[in-house]
């Protein structure tokens, strides 16, 4: 409530207390149902719960372990400048990321084994708004992170949760703000990096 309707939080306490009142007034009139099967919607309710907080943790582990598989970009950029067994290719590549800073598994994939990479990198992370839609002045963040020459740079596309994300069309309306942006990215090839839970 502080945050979406912008009000204080003297007022915001003050107006959970009148709530919390009723409510419980509402709780004390339904204490003597519970015998006559009103327990089985909290039972339900109980299962419920648990299953999606067990979920939310879980997903918090897999997005730790994640991150530490990825690690940091800049620390990335900097390992590669010093390597020579890695080529530069022409071409446009697009990495989706899951988090800011951190480097793509696909691109590391590509730099470890592959030993290439292209010209033109944009490492893309997209993040869903907690408003129906973006202004578009306001979709994208561009970090060239530190080096304008490298041709690696990382784009945060906003997007509200009423709109359907649309990385391409959104990666053509940077083409030229930034001076690795200047690049074609309707010739781009999109690499996504997959995770898989894997069960001992």
């Amino acid at each position: 409530a502080p945050y979406i309707w912008q009000r204080s939080w003297p007022l915001v306490r003050m107006l959970g207390v009148v709530f919390l009142v009723v409510e419980f007034g509402f709780i004390v009139a339904c204490l003597a149902k519970l015998l006559h099967g009103a327990w089985v919607p909290l039972v339900i309710a109980g299962c419920v719960l648990f299953v999606l907080t067990t979920w939310a943790r879980g997903s918090e582990i897999v997005a730790s372990r994640r991150r530490r598989r990825e690690g940091s970009l800049n620390d990335f950029l900097h390992g590669l400048r010093k390597r020579r067994d890695v080529v530069r290719v022409p071409g446009v590549a697009v990495y989706l990321a899951h988090h800011r800073g951190y480097t793509p598994l696909a691109l590391r994939a590509a730099a470890d084994r592959l030993h290439e990479l292209n010209r033109s990198v944009v490492v893309a992370i997209v993040e869903v708004e907690n408003v129906p839609r973006i202004p578009l002045a306001r979709r994208a963040e561009i970090n060239n992170l530190g080096n304008d020459t490298d041709g690696v740079i990382e784009v945060v596309l906003h997007f509200g949760f009423d709109e359907v994300p649309n990385v391409p069309l959104a990666l053509e309306h940077l083409e030229g703000l930034a001076p690795e942006l200047k690049l074609d990215i309707a010739d781009a090839t999109y690499f996504i990096s997959e995770s898989d839970v894997v069960f001992n």
